[in-house]
């Protein structure tokens, strides 16, 4: 503007030229607001080549040292002395210093309370610019710092409250938007039990026997059924190999055949040993349907309870995580459901075979069933459903399917709360599950205390039962 001919100069450029050679002391606030937004129009003047003068952009703006001495006590420092070179370029004195970022230098020039107000009269947030707005009350003003102030404090409550329920619970559960088809899930593994661990004629028979044979037979019944008064006075409860045991429960406990009568699957009828096979539970020999081999199940099916039962259809490596192997056939273990309906189910006739009673883990007649994993153990005694005799009774199923997001395995396990298959390896089963790893951690307790396992659990051969 200084150097803009007499007759090119408007109102605005003389007094913008006036106000940028006045001392400190002598500028008002409008001139230092004129000042400041002249530098902005110089700057442009500069980049665009319209100046008649040839700048110098590395001088153009120049002498903001501390030896100027209006610098320390101006509140916006200016030009303090200007030259013009003999090829008419400008620049400063002998200290003068040019910034390249020219915003950065105006910004540095502009105390806190003007950038405040300029950000609260331009912000498009709600009620900052009645912060800023000097025509208000103070009253009003007040308010609208309170209210501000009170929204921020609201805010950063939700926030934190938001952060610890994420930090609590990081797994959201949220509905599928696609249909599951009933044929893609398993039907449940069943297993029934008569609550008859010991039939009566083979108890009175082993209790009429007195020679050497029958000892450890009457040890075993004893334990079955619990009852001391059947302990001769020389003979403790001492633990036995598993094919003592093994061989003494088939013999005594019910077979499936004579407990299961009539079996209807998807309303046909179907030989029900073909279907229901023995199984050891902890209420002793039970009847399973629709569980997988052992090969299936545990690590070494050879180191397991194998009661040398046969299963008359493949059964297939079904997991939780990865569902049926592309290719298996429909008619593989565990089955599939063809649809929705009592048609479409199991039905099974049972016969109780009350008068074979001697002695029940309940204190009533009938069965237990248990509805469970097809890869799991089956735990009747804490999860068994109790079923009258003499009544027909109808047990619904409702599938809920849970599945995990590929994205939930980088999370740690403690926030989840859950674990992946891979994640944890158990000593004897193949899959790891929360039943199969609390049954074997009871295994490995019982193992460790009494140097012996319960005949239901995993271990290996040749170990005291």
């Amino acid at each position: 503007v200084a150097f803009l001919k007499p007759e090119e100069q408007t109102d605005t450029t003389k007094s913008s030229f006036l106000v940028a050679f006045l001392k400190p002391e002598e500028q008002t606030d409008s001139f230092r607001d004129i000042q400041s937004h002249i530098h902005f129009a110089d700057a442009s003047i500069m980049y665009a080549e319209a100046s008649p003068a040839k700048i110098d952009p590395n001088r153009y703006y120049c002498n903001y040292s501390f030896r100027n001495p209006y610098k320390r006590s101006s509140r916006h420092s200016g030009l303090d002395q200007m030259s013009v070179a003999e090829d008419g370029t400008v620049g400063g004195g002998d200290s003068a210093r040019c910034d390249a970022n020219y915003v950065r230098l105006f910004l540095r020039n502009w105390e806190w309370r003007d950038i405040l107000h300029e950000y609260t009269q331009n912000s498009s947030l709600h009620g900052l610019r009645y912060m800023g707005n000097t025509e208000l009350h103070i009253a009003e003003r007040l308010f609208w710092i309170l209210a501000f102030i009170m929204a921020v404090i609201a805010s950063v409550l939700l926030i934190s409250n938001l952060h610890k329920k994420w930090i609590d619970n990081p797994v959201i559960i949220s509905l599928s938007p696609t249909a599951t088809q009933l044929t893609a899930i398993p039907f449940p593994a069943i297993t029934i039990c008569n609550m008859n661990n010991v039939q009566k004629s083979i108890a009175l028979a082993i209790q009429a026997r007195n020679d050497s044979e029958s000892e450890m037979e009457r040890k075993l019944l004893s334990d079955f059924c619990d009852e001391e008064s059947l302990i001769g006075d020389g003979l403790g409860l001492g633990a036995g190999e598993w094919e003592t045991v093994k061989n003494f429960m088939i013999k005594v406990t019910q077979p499936c055949d004579a407990m299961i009568r009539l079996c209807l699957w998807h309303g046909d009828p179907i030989n029900c040993s073909r279907i229901f096979y023995p199984s050891l539970t902890d209420e002793g020999m039970c009847c399973s349907f629709n569980k997988v081999r052992n090969e299936f199940i545990f690590k070494n099916p050879k180191d397991t309870s194998d009661l040398n039962s046969t299963l008359h259809y493949p059964s297939v490596d079904w997991t939780l995580e990865n569902d049926f192997p592309e290719g298996a056939p429909l008619d593989s273990i565990p089955w599939r459901p063809w649809g929705a309906g009592r048609h479409l189910g199991l039905s099974v006739v049972l016969d109780a075979n009350i008068e074979e009673y001697y002695c029940s883990s309940e204190a009533s007649y009938g069965f237990k069933l248990l509805l469970q994993n097809p890869v799991e153990t089956p735990k009747l005694a804490a999860f068994g459903e109790l079923i009258s005799p003499g009544r027909e009774s109808l047990i619904v199923i409702k599938p809920i399917i849970n599945k995990s997001s590929p994205n939930i395995a980088s999370s740690e396990p403690e926030l989840r709360q859950c674990l992946f298959n891979k994640e944890r390896t158990l000593r004897f089963y193949r899959h790891y599950t929360q039943r199969n790893c609390i049954l074997e951690c009871e295994a490995n307790f019982t193992l460790s205390f009494c140097q012996c396992v319960m005949y239901f659990m995993p271990s290996k051969r040749n170990l005291s039962v």
